[in-house]
């Protein structure tokens, strides 16, 4: 099943994001149009 329209519908922008993460995890774009979520190791809890 072909997710293009659920892909664009539950997306989320840079700041969108960093307001929904708990503490100890990174919000980066690496590439356009893409978003990188990930917890550094003693940053923060990962829950």
């Amino acid at each position: 099943m072909p997710d293009g329209l659920l892909s664009v519908r539950r997306s989320f922008t840079r700041g969108e994001l960093r307001r929904c993460v708990p503490p100890g995890w990174q919000v980066s774009a690496p590439y356009p149009f893409r978003l990188l979520l990930r917890w550094e190791a003693g940053a923060g809890p990962a829950a």
